[in-house]
């Protein structure tokens, strides 16, 4: 199985239901992606050392 979580500013990492399923089924899942939207980092792009990246 192959799994992709696109993770938001208001993710939350602490008793989060979906690292619970990941953890019980781990053993099926081929791939797991995790997803960070350009927009996260949208604050950080004015940082100079930042912007090249982006």
């Amino acid at each position: 199985m192959y799994l992709g979580v696109i993770l938001n500013r208001v993710f939350r990492t602490k008793d989060n239901p979906l690292f619970h399923y990941i953890e019980k089924h781990q053993n099926e899942l081929n791939k797991l992606y995790f997803i960070l939207p350009l927009e996260v980092f949208m604050s950080f792009i004015e940082d100079e050392k930042l912007s090249s990246l982006f």
